[in-house]
């Protein structure tokens, strides 16, 4: 996957959601691990902060009840 140089580090928790049925294929979340206790989460409409950040902490949440 492409994170356009905002993410560095490869991991699983890294991830894109796109916009179902867009042919441009926009991403509208990506989140992504920058360090080893750090990570970036971009976002955009029809998105909004909280629900970005849900969306992310339970990516996390759910990667680390695995372990």
């Amino acid at each position: 996957m492409d994170f356009y140089n905002r993410v560095d580090k490869a991991s699983v928790k890294n991830f894109q959601l796109i916009k179902e049925n867009d042919s441009l294929g926009r991403i509208i979340l990506q989140f992504g691990k920058i360090d080893d206790n750090m990570f970036n989460l971009d976002f955009q409409y029809p998105l909004n902060p909280i629900q970005a950040f849900a969306i992310a902490l339970s990516s996390i949440d759910s990667k680390l009840l695995m372990r």
